[in-house]
């Protein structure tokens, strides 16, 4: 994941419910003749789907964003 150039093919999207408002979905495919897997948490608010949170080889978005905040607090005068 994080690649600048993409060549996209094999896609296939799958998925489940995991509550009433919860699903997961997982999107694989090929780029650049290597599989990849993404996988995207979905949750319900009133008739809308809104990403939670999606995961990849490397990490996930929250995560993603808990480093940058993590070093951006670190970086305040104290």
């Amino acid at each position: 994941m994080g690649h600048q150039d993409w060549d996209v093919s094999n896609l296939s999207v799958e998925v489940k419910d995991t509550g009433a408002f919860k699903a997961i979905g997982t999107v694989s495919f090929t780029n650049s003749g290597k599989p990849e897997k993404i996988v995207i948490e979905l949750l319900r608010s009133g008739n809308e789907w809104r990403i939670a949170d999606i995961e990849w080889d490397s990490g996930t978005l929250r995560g993603l964003y808990r480093r940058k905040a993590a070093r951006e607090t670190e970086a305040l005068p104290q």
